[in-house]
């Protein structure tokens, strides 16, 4: 699936990554992803600092410190922030 996708986004490691013993699924999962031709967006901490521990950082193509509030543009559904603000506005 990976292979013939043609956008990726990771949202998290796929388990406790931290943990040598449980490396293994992250990393696959991983090196998959910045090996195919899908646009690859990562998104959260946990993300990055996985892709880091596996030098992968650099290999995907959009990065955002934002995992939740990525995922919640990329499902097209207003951020909190914005919504607080549109609401500030108002007042």
């Amino acid at each position: 699936m990976i292979k013939k996708a043609k956008t990726i986004v990771l949202n998290g490691p796929m388990g406790v990554y931290e943990n040598k013993e449980f490396l293994k699924g992250t990393k696959g999962v991983f090196e998959a992803v910045v090996s195919s031709a899908a646009f690859s967006v990562a998104g959260g901490g946990h993300t990055i600092g996985a892709l880091e521990e596996l030098d992968l950082k650099h290999k995907v193509s959009y990065v955002s410190t934002g995992g939740g509030a990525l995922m919640r543009h990329l499902l097209d559904k207003k951020l909190p922030v914005v919504e607080a603000l549109e609401k500030a506005k108002k007042a």
